[in-house]
């Protein structure tokens, strides 16, 4: 079985970017690079997926079980994050039915409370991958693409609606009831079944584009002077281009398959607990976004690093629930 364990590299480093965003410390590193942070993990996780959906060109069932992993996960962390959602209804003075209903829309809809808003990945991931896995069972997964690119489409419509309304009273109520429901485009239909799907693409032509690596850079290149310039809107293109490279024989043989174990289960402990460390040190103590990104950095990886430790003794086993 092929091995990438330069992916579990790529992981851990884009772990800071989701913490830079969450301290807002763009001032250290740039926004634009910490947006591809996400997408990335989606990308990631469609390459790694793609074997469950499809073997052999046969629609395969055991994905349902990958997502009934996700959902516990997803369960698990909402229930670790859930006296901070407290906090939050209190600290902001939202009556107890208001707090009710938000707090049931967000599980159900969006993904996200007061400081867990890193949520919202887990649900959009398991309704891309519910998604994908309903529509292989009749569609190609270029075709699934091609529907994953029109539904991305409409969703910088909603986006530019919401913005600047079109004066059509239905168009706009429609609108308006979506964001009232969903907040925001960023789930599982607008942008995680794009890039769930692309990375599967990759995994499926992965031979393909690994012959071609030079033009791929080349490619990326461009799309990259185009994004930071904000020539035209590249991001996606630098997303698909930089993940496909990332899975290179010769760049994953650089990398020890046991020190990416390690890194992998860490990059899974800091992604879901730092928002945590967020809290204490910019919601509590008011650090500066620079001293916070540090402070919580380091934070997240001893804590990472402690829990790793103790899931070695037998009585802490339980522990391992929290990797899933």
């Amino acid at each position: 079985m092929k091995v990438y364990p330069f992916v579990d590299v790529v992981k851990f480093v884009l772990c800071f970017l989701v913490i830079a965003i969450h301290c807002n410390s763009y001032s250290l590193i740039p926004e634009k690079l910490c947006e591809l942070a996400v997408p990335l993990f989606f990308v990631f996780s469609g390459f790694f997926i793609f074997p469950k959906v499809v073997s052999q060109g046969v629609y395969d069932s055991s994905v349902w079980r990958y997502v009934l992993k996700l959902l516990r996960l997803y369960l698990t962390y909402t229930i670790v994050f859930f006296p901070l959602a407290i906090y939050g209804f209190i600290h902001s003075d939202t009556p107890f039915i208001q707090a009710l209903y938000r707090y049931i829309r967000n599980f159900l809809l969006i993904g996200s409370q007061y400081y867990s808003w890193h949520l919202w990945y887990v649900l959009a991931t398991i309704v891309a991958v519910s998604l994908i896995a309903l529509l292989s069972r009749k569609w190609k997964l270029e075709a699934v693409f091609v529907f994953a690119v029109v539904l991305s489409a409409l969703g910088l419509l909603l986006d530019m609606l919401k913005a600047a309304p079109s004066g059509n009273s239905m168009v706009d109520g429609l609108v308006s009831m979506y964001f009232r429901l969903f907040f925001t485009v960023r789930n599982g239909f607008f942008w995680g079944l794009l890039y769930v799907s692309t990375g599967m693409l990759i995994r499926k032509y992965e031979a393909f584009l690994i012959c071609r690596y030079r033009i791929v850079s080349a490619l990326l290149l461009v799309a990259v002077v185009f994004y930071i310039r904000d020539i035209m809107t590249t991001k996606s293109l630098v997303v698909c281009l930089s993940g496909s490279l990332c899975f290179l024989p010769a760049l994953n043989r650089l990398v020890n398959p046991d020190i990416s174990k390690t890194l992998r289960q860490v990059s899974v402990l800091v992604f879901f607990f730092h928002l945590y460390f967020c809290f204490l040190f910019v919601e509590v103590l008011s650090l500066d976004s620079t001293v916070a990104f540090f402070a919580v950095s380091v934070s997240s990886v001893a804590f990472a690093a402690l829990l790793l430790y103790l899931i070695r003794w037998p009585r802490f086993h339980w522990l391992r629930f929290f990797l899933a």
